[in-house]
């Protein structure tokens, strides 16, 4: 009887020690499942703050983009509303223009032309040039 005890209490100790490495085994399982849970909790987090500066870089460039659109119209408005503006002015610089130009040219035919030194000179008639030598020699 006394073998049939030590046997039975060295299957107990073996239950026991078996028993102790599974629970550690189990902790260990525990504890990685958790640590999974809180990497996968970090993950979801990092990509929802990479998914929200995304989106909010996206809309600064449309914010962006709209500003520098309606500058561009500001700035085509007032360049229109200027050159409305100065239309009719520039409608009568042309006229004068105009005029003063075709004035100054049929004064310049009836009126005989002064040289440097104050002589009046005839208008010019247009003679027919002679051709001159290559080399410079009549």
């Amino acid at each position: 009887m006394k073998a049939e005890i030590q046997a039975l209490e060295q299957a107990l100790s073996e239950v026991v020690t078996s028993r102790q490495r599974l629970d550690a085994a189990a902790d260990l399982i525990r504890n990685s499942l958790a640590a999974l849970r809180q990497a996968e909790l970090a993950a979801e987090r990092a990509a929802m703050a990479a998914e929200a500066e995304w989106e909010a870089r996206d809309q600064a460039a449309t914010v962006q983009a709209a500003r520098e659109l309606a500058e561009e119209d500001a700035a085509v408005f007032r360049a229109k509303k200027i050159a409305a503006q100065l239309e009719p002015t520039m409608e009568v610089v042309a006229k004068l223009a105009q005029r003063y130009f075709l004035d100054r040219q049929a004064h310049r035919k009836d009126e005989p032309r002064e040289d440097e030194r104050g002589h009046e000179r005839k208008p010019r008639k247009r003679a027919a040039r002679k051709e001159a030598s290559p080399n410079g020699q009549s």
